[in-house]
């Protein structure tokens, strides 16, 4: 008889114990920003243009962004106040105009 009654327990206490535990981890992730890190993976990068301020002095054009690595710290300053990370960005220098900088966030 007591056999019996310990299985019955067994068969209750079981399913109790795994729904707390995966409850547990459902909280800590959820807490932890992981689903959001996880679901961010996984969408399209956003495209974002961010314009080189130039200004002409002295018969030269003086650019704020001149290359590729001042175009990436640029970038990631964007996606960070975008609350986003950063997944590229490309440099496209002209002559007579203004560069711009392609940036990819996530």
């Amino acid at each position: 008889m007591k056999i019996k009654f310990r299985k019955k327990i067994i068969k209750v206490i079981y399913p109790l114990v795994t729904f707390f535990i995966l409850l547990i981890f459902l909280l800590t992730f959820i807490q932890l920003n992981i689903l959001e890190k996880v679901k961010n993976n996984f969408r399209e990068p956003e495209y974002l243009l961010i314009k080189d301020e130039c200004a002409l002095m002295m018969g030269n054009l003086i650019h704020k962004i001149q290359n590729e690595g001042e175009c990436k710290i640029a970038c990631q300053n964007s996606c960070k106040i975008k609350e986003y990370s950063y997944f590229n960005s490309t440099f496209v220098p002209f002559n007579n105009q203004c560069n711009t900088c392609d940036c990819y966030c996530k």
